[in-house]
């Protein structure tokens, strides 16, 4: 298990912390086997706010750490970036991208449907056995709105 302690000093942070636990519990209300999606990682329990305004929240242990962890220790392994070696097969960022994915449309099969809003490398773990789990829901919502501007970073170069 892993304890994530989240400053809750203020009312605003509070009222943010109050609603990332919503939104996690949905995440994690028991399936049909029991348990949390494999591919969410799970939260087992959280406290109250504590004297010094500190919310505790208790979720599973990720062992591997973060993706961007992980293409660190891959870059370091190989020569680093600049040896120009991917740090990934084909099959293992496919495996990335479809377990990123499956916890992804868990989300967006709720009723009503959440969207995580924050997908990064640091927000994707390793746990054992090798499957990747999104974390970190505190930027999640309930609203879907469409819009017809993409971030820059999605826009595909002109042809």
């Amino acid at each position: 298990m892993a304890v994530k302690r989240v400053n809750a000093s203020e009312e605003e942070a509070a009222d943010e912390v109050a609603r990332e636990i919503r939104f996690w519990s949905r995440l994690c209300e028991p399936l049909a086997g029991g348990g949390c999606h494999p591919h969410i990682v799970q939260l087992l329990g959280h406290g109250p706010r504590d004297k010094a305004g500190f919310v505790h929240l208790v979720m599973d242990h990720c062992a591997g750490g973060h993706l961007w962890q992980e293409v660190e220790r891959r870059q370091r392994k190989s020569g680093g970036a600049a040896a120009g070696g991917a740090c990934f097969s084909e099959r293992e960022a496919a495996c990335v991208v479809a377990d990123v994915s499956a916890g992804l449309a868990h989300m967006h099969g709720l009723a009503p449907p959440l969207t995580h809003r924050d997908i990064k490398l640091e927000n994707i773990l390793l746990a054992e056995g090798g499957a990747w789990k999104l974390c970190d829901f505190g930027s999640c919502s309930e609203r879907c709105e469409a819009s017809s501007e993409l971030p820059w970073l999605y826009l595909l170069p002109a042809t």
